[in-house]
């Protein structure tokens, strides 16, 4: 075989490739891109994209898609199948692009995959001086697949007469002033903006919405930065480290306000139990408070405690009740009325005293 029929036989080789490879990704193709858009009050958008993705009979994991920033702050807040199911997805950002990887890198799929994506926006609309204007690019101009159908429907948060909204859209490469497109309000106020065309690769539709300045405003400064308080932590974290001490001192470690001199004193007020002393000093009552109580009301004569041996090298404290009329005493706190009870009552306290001794362990 001379050299000239082996070069033909390489060119022949060459071009099947080429216009197999051709034919492989020509068979791939976005049957319906149809993107919901939300304008809300304070300024915001929701979208919701549901994109019908036919591979064919090439095995894929899925789709990217990319969304151009543009100033715009987009969170992503969750993506689906036709089902509702959750899909797995990865964001990155390069190059002023949102780029959202869509499907499972350890599954292939073909034919048609229905995606929704949804996705709040910051930014998207632009506030002039008598009116305010969505301007979108519906579809992105980065598919290199075509696109058969695409639609965009707009909700405003009211209902807007016709003659008080102004419509443009644009089909084609990224610029073009190419107007192969309609748009139309239905009966609820929505406007639906339609391409008349199957967008080939890296064409797109861009759609323009003109309406009332009062029917929505811009984004307060706090509404900026709860949208994404990722990029305003530096903000965020001193703030709420103030209100979170702030709270503390006040429920915890406020200190009144005293007009008259501080005068010192070394042992607790005569007024004061040792209860008292401890839940002020502690601000909330303790068990050692309890004991202490205990030990006191023996001080005062109501209780005995006696200290009994239960076996070698092990002892506990036996409490004799001594005055069974507490219950009426002027002398006891109501406090410490009710410890008594606690220790000498069995179960109801209506009942007269079961015992008169109770055994506390160590």
């Amino acid at each position: 075989m001379n050299k000239k029929a082996l070069f033909l036989i390489f060119i022949f080789l060459t071009s099947s490739q080429i216009a197999l490879g051709q034919n492989y990704l020509n068979s791939e193709k976005i049957k319906d891109f149809f993107v919901e858009i939300n304008i809300q009050k304070n300024g915001f958008i929701f979208v919701k994209e549901e994109i019908i993705y036919d591979f064919g009979e090439n095995l894929k994991h899925g789709i990217f898609r990319n969304i151009p920033l543009d100033n715009l702050k987009i969170k992503i807040l969750k993506i689906t199948n036709e089902l509702g199911q959750p899909l797995p997805f990865k964001i990155t950002k390069n190059n002023n692009y949102l780029n959202i990887r869509i499907g499972d890198p350890n599954k292939l799929i073909k034919g048609e995959n229905t995606y929704k994506i949804f996705y709040k926006i910051l930014g998207g609309l632009i506030f002039f001086d008598n009116y305010n204007e969505l301007y979108w690019n519906v579809t992105g101009n980065e598919w290199n697949v075509p696109i058969e159908k695409s639609a965009a429907l707009i909700r405003l948060p009211e209902k807007i007469s016709i003659e008080n909204m102004d419509f443009n859209c644009f089909t084609g490469v990224f610029g073009s002033k190419e107007k192969n497109c309609n748009f139309k309000v239905n009966e609820n106020g929505d406007t639906i903006f339609q391409s008349n065309k199957n967008l080939n690769p890296n064409e797109g539709l861009t759609i323009v919405l003109r309406f009332p300045k009062n029917v929505v405003r811009m984004p307060t400064f706090f509404e900026k930065i709860l949208f994404d308080q990722t990029n305003y932590w530096l903000i965020l974290m001193p703030i709420f480290v103030f209100f979170y001490l702030l709270m503390i001192w006040w429920y915890k470690s406020k200190d009144l306000e005293i007009k008259k001199p501080i005068i010192v004193q070394y042992e607790p007020p005569d007024n004061l139990n040792p209860a008292e002393v401890g839940t002020i000093i502690n601000q909330k009552a303790k068990p050692k408070d309890i004991t202490a109580t205990i030990i006191y009301l023996a001080i005062k004569d109501y209780l005995k405690i006696k200290e009994i041996e239960i076996s070698k090298n092990k002892h506990d404290y036996e409490l004799e009740l001594l005055k069974e009329d507490f219950v009426t005493s002027q002398d006891l706190k109501e406090y410490e009325k009710e410890i008594l009870k606690k220790i000498f009552y069995i179960n109801d306290p209506t009942n007269n005293f079961l015992r008169k001794k109770i055994l506390f362990l160590n």
